[in-house]
């Protein structure tokens, strides 16, 4: 960005409530910034296994972030989706072997499983889910930090509106591949990809965060990101 932008850019990671929410709890989230800027300069630059254990990594401390292999596998990016799935399995196996099959379990049951049909309707759960879960208990759901089984029409429209979501991004993907594979440019032929590529890796970072049914208003810190590039 020019250095108007830039300062702005600055001004709003500084006053982002939920960026100096996350660094006050100690949560993880902002530090997945870096990795996710470095991920997508190396799927620029070529450099896709890497970035593929980078979005690995990344994926391990953010469950959500998991979509990026399903996106890269579904679009035939095999190094990237290799890297990322082999960092991913070699973790988990090392895990495995540190703290025993049974700590994992317990470890699902209370931090995924509750969390992976029904939300939390807390006004800091920015998610779909917790938005339908609002609109069903009211105003006294926005302080309830725990689960609200979704009912009734809740159900169907929470995962009507998920799937509105990725239908629209995937016929959005395909329209713009099949636009940048027929189109002719008269400059280099890889500067169309390339601002493609990075639409696509931020685009489907802002899917993993919207429809993750657990998703805390610092995750929202990653749009830093998208800013920052339409800025410049």
């Amino acid at each position: 960005p020019d250095g108007t932008s830039a300062l702005m850019l600055l001004f709003v990671s500084a006053a982002s409530g939920p960026l100096a929410y996350s660094a006050k709890e100690g949560n993880l989230t902002h530090f997945l910034l870096w990795p996710l800027v470095v991920a997508m300069l190396m799927i620029r630059r070529g450099e896709e296994y890497r970035a593929g254990v980078l979005l690995g990594l990344a994926a391990l401390i953010k469950l959500p972030l998991l979509l990026f292999g399903v996106y890269y596998l579904f679009f035939g990016r095999w190094r990237v989706a290799l890297g990322g799935a082999l960092t991913c399995a070699a973790t988990v196996l090392a895990s495995l072997a540190l703290f025993g099959w049974d700590m994992h379990v317990r470890w699902y049951e209370a931090c995924i499983q509750p969390y992976a049909n029904d939300p939390m309707p807390a006004f800091n759960v920015q998610s779909i889910q917790a938005f339908v879960s609002r609109m069903q208990v009211g105003a006294e759901g926005m302080f309830k930090w725990r689960v609200v089984p979704l009912t009734g029409w809740a159900p169907v429209l929470s995962k009507l509106l998920v799937a509105l979501l990725y239908a629209g991004v995937l016929m959005l993907l395909w329209h713009a591949r099949r636009a940048i594979g027929g189109q002719r440019w008269t400059g280099s032929p890889a500067q169309p990809r390339m601002a493609a590529s990075d639409a696509e890796f931020m685009l489907v970072m802002a899917l993993a965060c919207v429809t993750s049914p657990l998703s805390w208003s610092h995750y929202y810190c990653w749009f830093l990101l998208p800013a920052a590039f339409f800025a410049g």
